[in-house]
């Protein structure tokens, strides 16, 4: 027996359990950055293609608890042909505000970029306030946003520093984006690049912060940074640099480091090493240690010496959310084949307890597919809900191609199949046998899926 799905774009491998919503849809826009709960639905963020430019709209899709599309709307600039951006780190809700950083592109002005600050109002659908940063180079614009709106706000992002040097800038600004004071970072300049980024802020107890960057050198041009490491920078409440520590010596290129304060005063720190200086790192894993408040760097392990299923390949780490009982949870993707996402899950000691992975159609038959996660938001029910992008070649599935906004919702374990938390091993989510209509595909489709029980 056959069950028929239709949803405005597009969905399947819809799975319920009696206590949480399980769900895998495929959504308007070519990706989904971050996802908020509203009272009766969630709220994903993030872009859309240009209708005339190869820029990108901020993008909204509305989404009932069940996976349902309910609407979808994007914002159209009026002062440029778009914008970047697409990490969960850079907005927040407050009332009917989306509040979020970003950079806006004009490509017919020779690319130029503003890395701007943007205050939409979303009952309205129109901008409030769009706030430029001069400080900040026009290349990255601004990163992260912090989710606190007390007192203000903070933004991290690069300022320039000679020819091809960009280091860490933060902007400490009022509750409506005007600047109260800006802190910048120095490193020892290169003659070639050197790009110092950062990609977390966290805020501690005693009103300081840690600051978690990327810190690369590189010869002027290249891809891939000859030497890049991944850095800490304690600062006290007013930005002021305490100290800063290193994970790693210069044996790999490291990537994207996150840190969470953990219930004995330390630090867990995670980040990843898909490459060596000229080739793919063999080795490349999940990086795991422990670091003190003065920076002490020690148990430094890979996470597949928790689990053994972690095989040895590239991660990226796009995001991270501690629980109220000090559990981390890192998403992000994984540089393989058919280049899946992940999930895995670090207890309060540090020790990692469950990994998942989740693939988009398995079965596409395209020469190039992934499925990517941005990031990661908890849910009332205890799971959780990830928001990313999935991407197709031409294929017989998707016989123009696709790239679509993708929303993950999984129990507390992870899981988007009953039971697969009895087990500790790497979970690849598979798509059931779909057949997709009408074929080649349109912006509406209707898949029919074998009936799945569970």
């Amino acid at each position: 027996m056959n069950k028929l799905i239709i949803v405005i774009s597009f969905s399947f491998l819809c799975i319920y359990s009696y206590a949480q919503e399980r769900f895998y849809n495929l959504y308007d826009g070519w990706c989904i950055g971050g996802i908020h709960i509203a009272e009766d639905n969630y709220i994903a963020r993030g872009l859309k293609g240009h209708p005339t430019t190869s820029s990108h709209l901020l993008q909204f899709n509305i989404i009932s608890f069940d996976g349902t599309l309910l609407d979808s709307f994007a914002y159209l600039n009026d002062t440029s042909d778009g914008m970047t951006g697409r990490v969960s780190r850079n907005y927040l809700f407050t009332g009917d505000k989306v509040i979020f950083s970003e950079a806006l592109v004009s490509y017919f002005k020779d690319y130029v970029v503003a890395p701007s600050l943007m205050f939409y109002d979303f009952s309205q659908r129109e901008m409030d306030t769009i706030l430029t940063y001069t400080h900040c180079i026009n290349e990255e614009g601004l990163n992260y946003l912090l989710d606190s709106i007390e007192a203000g706000l903070i933004i991290t992002g690069n300022y320039r520093y000679e020819n091809s040097n960009y280091f860490p800038i933060i902007y400490f600004t009022d509750s409506v984006g005007d600047t109260l004071s800006v802190k910048t970072y120095s490193f020892t300049p290169n003659a070639t690049r050197r790009m110092v980024t950062p990609y977390q802020l966290l805020k501690l107890p005693d009103g300081g912060f840690l600051m978690s960057c990327q810190d690369e050198v590189g010869t002027l041009g290249s891809y891939h940074a000859d030497v890049q490491r991944c850095c800490f920078l304690r600062l006290d409440n007013e930005g002021n640099e305490l100290w800063r520590s290193y994970t790693t010596n210069t044996d790999t290129i490291t990537f994207q480091p996150f840190a969470a304060l953990m219930p004995d005063g330390d630090y867990l720190i995670a980040w990843s090493d898909p490459f060596l200086a000229d080739a793919p790192n063999p080795n490349s894993n999940l990086w795991l240690a422990r670091m003190t408040d003065n920076g002490f760097i020690y148990g430094k392990k890979k996470a597949s010496s928790d689990i053994d299923d972690i095989i040895s390949t590239s991660y990226f780490i796009n995001d991270m959310y501690q629980d109220e009982n000090g559990n981390v949870y890192l998403t992000g993707e994984k540089w393989s084949v058919a280049s899946p996402s992940f999930l895995i899950k670090i207890n309060s000691l540090g020790i990692a307890e469950w990994y998942r992975e989740y693939e988009c159609f398995p079965d596409d038959d395209a020469e190039a597919t992934y499925t990517k996660i941005y990031g990661i938001t908890p849910t009332e029910d205890g799971g959780f809900i990830m928001g990313g992008e999935y991407f197709c070649s031409p294929s017989t599935m998707f016989p123009s191609g696709t790239q679509q906004g993708l929303v993950i919702k999984v129990d507390s374990m992870g899981c988007l199949e009953e039971g697969c938390g009895t087990t500790n091993i790497r979970h690849t989510i598979n798509a059931l046998n779909a057949e997709i209509y009408p074929n080649p595909a349109s912006e509406k489709i209707t898949i029919t899926l074998a009936e799945q029980t569970n």
